[in-house]
């Protein structure tokens, strides 16, 4: 059984949710010395989806929450096809992603944070010599 959670429900919840766990590990690793900007904007990104899936797995909770609490009954009525339906949207979105309609841009979700990371993992090499401060050999 897994010990760290996916959400986090409570400032005290130790420890923390898996991705507010990654968001603490983006904020730190974007105020490195020497990022360069296209590392920078990547965390950036990355930052956006995982609030994105957050947000969408907020709403899966509660609709996971509002079906458990329903009865039998309750679960054979017509209105729950539409809550199940939300949940499997929700669920969708966060594991995918999803296209804004308002702005057509996408919204990217677990799959996307997938890819981004491993080209978080990537480095520059550089010419360095000792007469440029810039690029001096360490």
């Amino acid at each position: 059984i897994a010990q760290v959670a996916l959400l986090e429900f409570s400032a005290q919840q130790n420890p923390p949710g898996y991705l507010k766990h990654i968001g603490n590990h983006l904020r730190n690793l974007v105020q490195v010395p020497n990022l360069s900007p296209a590392q920078h904007a990547l965390a950036q990104r990355i930052t956006t989806a995982i609030n994105n899936v957050q947000n969408w797995l907020n709403a899966i909770h509660a609709d996971a929450v509002r079906i458990i609490h329903m009865s039998a009954a309750d679960l054979v009525q017509p209105g729950t096809t539409s809550l199940l339906d939300d949940l499997f949207t929700q669920t969708n979105y966060a594991f995918v992603g999803r296209t804004d309609p308002n702005t057509n841009q996408v919204e990217e979700g677990v799959v996307q944070i997938h890819y981004s990371i491993q080209n978080l993992a990537t480095f520059d090499i550089t010419v360095c010599s000792a007469g440029n401060a810039v690029r001096a050999c360490v």
